[in-house]
């Protein structure tokens, strides 16, 4: 798995938000690869603060494609 490293860079952040303004979509299961990437982040605060860096994984940009099945016609 490929990670960048990330730094809060405004007052308020949560792991969650830097998640939501990398991706800009929900990323379900991101903020738990990153707290398992990073030990001893979770202690630091719920509030991240400014200067905090940490890592962060890399996931493709581009939307995962499902196969429809068409059960009529």
């Amino acid at each position: 798995m490929t990670t960048e490293d990330v730094t809060v860079k405004s007052e308020g952040m949560t792991v969650s938000r830097m998640i939501w303004r990398r991706y800009r979509r929900r990323m379900p299961g991101l903020a738990e690869q990153v707290f398992a990437i990073n030990p001893g982040l979770a202690a630091v605060s719920p509030i991240l603060p400014v200067g905090t860096t940490f890592k962060m994984p890399v996931v493709s940009d581009q939307p995962q494609t499902v196969k429809v099945i068409r059960l009529w016609g």
